[in-house]
């Protein structure tokens, strides 16, 4: 595995993001024609605007290579979901019990229900927000309100929002 980064920073983003978005596709471009099997775009996709979060690179390799395109390309917040889950099997096994904050965001959602559905994990979804406890139970997730219980059902947390709570 190797892992290859961008030269834009976030002033770039902002004073020239036409360049930002060339760069991008043209890293997309190299990544394909070297044989590369999977191109992460990570935080380059935050900037909805200059690539469509992913979806403009793809277009603009597709006009590149036509039916070549041998590289996929995935949004960073896979990687992320993904590297939370393995990492987090690894250290505890199957059927863990897992107290999670931010499980309605993409990345939380994915972590749950990957924990849950290929690991066994017993997930408790936490959200202030009443509509969002009733989504994680219509989906047959564990849900509440307070921080408290996340005490009492698991040691292991995974915190996937800011809460300033949790300090306490």
């Amino acid at each position: 595995m190797q892992t290859w980064t961008s030269a834009p920073f976030v002033r770039h983003f902002i004073t020239s993001p036409k360049a930002v978005k060339l760069n991008i596709e043209a890293a997309a471009r190299h990544a394909n024609d070297t044989g590369v099997k999977v191109l992460c775009l990570g935080a380059l996709n935050k900037a909805e605007s200059i690539n469509g979060g992913g979806v403009n690179v793809v277009r603009a390799l597709g006009r590149y290579c036509g039916d070549n395109r041998k590289v996929s390309i995935i949004h960073g917040n896979h990687l992320t979901a993904a590297a939370v889950v393995e990492t987090t099997h690894q250290c505890f096994g199957d059927n863990a019990r897992v107290f999670l904050t931010g499980a309605s965001s993409k990345v939380g959602w994915a972590v749950a229900q990957a924990l849950r559905d290929r690991h066994g994990y017993d997930i408790l979804c936490h959200s202030t927000d009443k509509s969002g406890r009733d989504i994680f139970r219509e989906h047959n997730f564990r849900a509440t309100s307070s921080l408290k219980d996340g005490m009492s059902f698991s040691n292991l947390w995974i915190l996937g929002k800011n809460d300033p709570g949790v300090a306490k």
